[in-house]
């Protein structure tokens, strides 16, 4: 039997759009939420920082000099508005909702150093009501699971975290 070894950042493939995305920690089981307007891009940054020593997150940073894998995953897409002042408004909404969700500003849990991501609420309702169905949605799914009974935040994130891997197929 052959063992292929995993690299150490892996990168969702199809991913060359615009949202909110996670960096897991597989060991830890620490998440970093992030937005962009090219996830695959962002993600292809992050891993050259790391890799180089150069990560502005200096916890994963460490972790990742230590040797920790990392996996990326998309909790949600999000479409970049066409007016120039607020393009990038609801990108930052739904990061800042995905942080406080999984409360990763909680250094156990996450890589998040603030919750503040500058846009805490929408504008304009008319604009997001895809991408809030689908990370309404996402959360559901994590924290009720398909049992539809309620559960902690603590095994929701847990339930994100294997829902990822056994997406991977770890």
């Amino acid at each position: 039997m052959e063992v292929v070894e995993m690299e150490q950042f892996r990168i969702c493939k199809y991913c060359n759009f615009s949202g909110v995305y996670a960096i897991i920690n597989i060991r830890k089981n620490k998440i970093y939420i992030g937005s962009s307007s090219n996830i695959k891009r962002r993600l292809e940054n992050h891993k050259v920082l790391l890799k180089y020593g150069k990560s502005h997150i200096r916890e994963m940073q460490e972790d990742y000099k230590n040797g920790d894998k990392f996996i990326s995953y998309v909790i949600t897409p999000v479409r970049i508005r066409e007016e120039k002042y607020c393009k990038y408004d609801d990108l930052k909404y739904f990061e800042h909702l995905a942080i406080k969700t999984f409360n990763c500003t909680n250094p156990e849990i996450g890589y998040n150093l603030k919750e503040d991501t500058g846009r805490k609420k929408l504008k304009e309702e008319r604009y997001i009501d895809y991408a809030y169905n689908d990370f309404k949605e996402f959360i559901d799914q994590m924290r009720y699971g398909y049992m539809q009974e309620k559960t902690s935040w603590k095994t929701a994130r847990k339930r994100f975290v294997d829902k990822v891997l056994n997406e991977w197929r770890f």
